[in-house]
């Protein structure tokens, strides 16, 4: 090659890693501080930094050597093919995910350009998100539905059109297959009291603490004590005659041996029992048969 086209050809490839010196360090700072861009000269022997911006995640500066990358056990050095988002691992641990763009100049490799992205705190941000989003896996098929209807969910109670639909759901307190749309209805509620029973008789446990609302522990207790015999109207009648008050206490017990009676073996000992302040009055017999259960 003439020594004028030689000239050239430097000057076309002093100006393209040139060109990169001045970029590396701005596309850097505009992507961000866990972005590391850096650009090795591959003329010098060894390659060099020839331009780095923040370099503060590798520790790296300008004139350090290139870090040697193998593919499959070999040295990538005049590699022409870009490799991209490859994890890699830093001196101290942390890891890095890595691009590597060769810059070729009259189908010589000068130079490489290196965008290291920082990762670590990324990954273990994912883990945490992951154990926050994953399940548990449970032995049993569990389906969670809303016991509204979707008419209503989120919609203010002000509405005269949501006060019309919360006036005619009441209408399934006095017909067991009433439902407006795709609300949880009586019939609905009987199973869940139902198959709650039966977990609890399933439980080996000497006692079991069961923490509900007002409404599914009076259904609970009016299934336990009617069954299938239960409906609507009369479930309507407990519920109005029996208040359910705010952490108040219910005491049942479970006899296996009694399983085929007309409660399945379940028993109510007391019902609502309030614990008394120091302005309360006496303790009441319901109080009584709680401390003597707790004794056991």
């Amino acid at each position: 090659m003439p020594k004028n086209a030689r000239r050239s050809a430097r000057t076309i490839a002093n100006l393209k890693l040139r060109l990169l010196h001045d970029l590396v360090p701005k596309i850097a700072r505009a992507v961000g501080p866990l972005c590391e861009v850096v650009l090795h000269q591959n003329t010098s022997q060894p390659p060099t930094v020839l331009s780095i911006g923040n370099g503060h995640i590798t520790g790296r500066t300008i004139g350090d050597l290139m870090t040697r990358v193998l593919v499959n056990g070999e040295d990538v050095r005049d590699r022409k093919t870009p490799l991209f988002n490859y994890l890699s691992q830093m001196p101290d641990g942390r890891r890095i995910r890595v691009s590597l763009i060769p810059i070729i100049d009259d189908g010589k490799v000068i130079a490489y350009l290196s965008v290291n992205f920082l990762v670590q705190d990324l990954s273990m941000a994912r883990q945490a998100l992951k154990l926050l989003v994953d399940a548990e896996p449970h032995d049993e098929a569990i389906h969670e539905v809303f016991l509204s209807p979707t008419e209503v969910i989120g919609k203010p109670m002000s509405d005269p059109a949501i006060r019309h639909i919360t006036e005619q759901i009441d209408l399934m307190f006095h017909d067991d297959a009433y439902r407006f749309s795709d609300e949880e209805n009586f019939v609905d509620l009987k199973k869940r009291a139902r198959k709650a029973l039966r977990y609890l008789a399933r439980q080996h446990h000497k006692r079991v603490v069961v923490v509900t609302h007002g409404i599914f522990l009076k259904m609970l207790i009016a299934y336990l004590l009617y069954r299938n015999d239960l409906h609507a109207p009369d479930w309507v009648k407990l519920s109005f005659f029996s208040p359910a008050d705010n952490a108040a206490i219910t005491l049942c017990a479970y006899y296996p041996l009694r399983r085929f009676g007309r409660t399945r073996g379940w028993e109510v000992l007391s019902y609502n029992i309030t614990i008394p302040t120091k302005f309360a009055p006496a303790v009441g017999p319901g109080l009584a048969n709680l401390n003597d259960l707790l004794k056991d």
